[in-house]
């Protein structure tokens, strides 16, 4: 089925949003075009309810109908750009490189160790597709995947005397709520249901599946949910949220920052816009969050985005960093849309992909100021509000645009490669300065 529908939209991030927010809504659309900044087209292989298609597109551009189209997210550094060390040896302090180059080092003993040990992959594949948004990894992606969160928390570890955590794969749904995930980011949440435990709808649960789900395992009926418990819990969303809570009433030294390490599986449903390269319903992520006074993280932030151009230039992709913004579905979508494209709030690193034929975002830098310690009552020793900030990495993204290179050119190559662009970083001289490591207070 083909759709045509008037959309006079122009900003490029509005025609993001509501490209998103189409495939969200309507899986079955296949594409979604542009067409003279007038007109949107829809393809889908089955016929789309068209009136409530019109509505949501009439919504969408209600929330973004005064938006400046002057104001863009902006490119910090592009690699075409040749400039990787020259912004490094401009921003990156010493110890960061230093501890940069050892994890480096750490990294290619893993994958040198973990390689050496595989033998044929097992499916014949190096990434099994279950179904779109979910993979189960292979031979040499889960090798990579697994050095590369170690990757991440040794330079975490290093630089930053960073503590690790391993979170739980699910959040209270009261955290998520404090810290105003449901209004920022409810198209993401996953609530979990367990099996009612009542004696009498516990018996009645196993002849009910019986006779509902069909020859797949799979129901339809939508009376299961008389079966399952009221949902607490959400499939945790995003990593850091599991940080806040663990600092609640507790004090940071006044003038100090302390950082937490942690890793884990998200979950995101993103309905149509699923797939199984850069689009995960469960993914892997490696967060560093920081606590603590303003300047001190004011002060490390120029060198977290050195971080990514190092990143960037060791594994010889083809990046940028710029600011960016999350994609927005309340009623406040176009302010929050704004507060992050007029400021660096919000930053990625971005990595070109081959075979996607466009920029994928594989990490991000996000300021949150005092939003997360004020819903928590996180403060300083003088009882002020302390500043919040994460450095976030998709370890499945970058497993994803790393092996398009192992493909290409096979591992020892990729690995060839990083060897020469560690030597190279070696040469670069960093700035001197760099911020002194706070102990939290019980």
């Amino acid at each position: 089925m083909r759709l045509e529908v008037d959309c006079p939209v122009t900003h490029a991030e509005v025609k993001k949003t509501l490209q998103y927010q189409l495939r969200f809504y309507f899986p079955e659309i296949t594409s979604v075009t542009f067409q003279d900044n007038q007109r949107v087209v829809l393809e889908s292989e089955t016929p789309l309810p068209e009136q409530k298609v019109k509505a949501s597109i009439e919504k969408s551009l209600r929330k973004f109908a005064r938006i400046n189209e002057r104001i863009q997210s902006k490119v910090l550094f592009d690699s075409d750009s040749d400039q990787a060390q020259a912004y490094t040896e401009q921003h990156a302090p010493e110890t960061l490189q230093a501890s940069f180059l050892e994890s480096v080092d750490s990294l290619l003993q893993q994958l040198q160790a973990g390689t050496g040990r595989m033998g044929e992959p097992m499916f014949g594949e190096q990434t099994y597709k279950v179904r779109p948004g979910l993979n189960v990894y292979a031979n040499e992606t889960a090798v990579v995947l697994d050095a590369l969160d170690r990757f991440f928390m040794t330079v975490l570890q290093k630089a930053f005397h960073a503590e690790e955590m391993k979170p739980p794969s699910m959040i209270s749904s009261s955290v998520v709520d404090r810290a105003g995930y449901f209004k920022t980011g409810c198209q993401h949440i996953s609530f979990v249901s367990p099996i009612s435990n009542d004696p009498e709808v516990f018996d009645e649960f196993l002849p009910f599946w019986s006779d509902a789900s069909d020859e797949n395992g799979i129901c339809h009926d939508e009376r299961l949910r008389q079966y399952t418990k009221v949902p607490k819990d959400i499939l945790t969303p995003a990593i850091c949220l599991h940080s806040y809570p663990l600092f609640e009433n507790r004090k940071i030294e006044s003038g100090e920052m302390v950082t937490l390490s942690m890793s884990g599986s998200v979950f995101r449903d993103e309905s149509g816009n699923l797939n199984n390269e850069e689009r995960l319903n469960e993914f892997k992520m490696r967060e560093g969050i920081f606590f603590g006074a303003r300047d001190k993280l004011i002060g490390i932030h120029p060198g977290l985005v050195a971080l990514f151009v190092m990143c960037g230039h060791a594994f010889g992709f083809r990046y940028k960093i710029e600011t960016a913004n999350d994609i927005f579905f309340d009623e406040n979508a176009m302010q929050q849309l704004l507060s992050q494209l007029v400021s660096d709030n919000k930053i990625e690193l971005s990595v070109y992909s081959e075979e996607k034929q466009k920029y994928i975002a594989i990490a991000s830098l996000n300021k949150h100021h005092q939003h997360f310690s004020k819903n928590f009552n996180i403060n300083d020793t003088n009882d002020q509000p302390v500043d919040t900030m994460c450095i976030a990495f998709g370890l499945s993204r970058f497993v994803y645009l790393m092996m398009e290179r192992v493909k290409r050119e096979g591992l020892h190559a990729f690995t060839q490669s990083l060897l020469a662009k560690r030597k190279e970083i070696d040469s670069w001289n960093g700035v001197k300065e760099w911020k002194p490591v706070a102990q939290l207070e019980g």
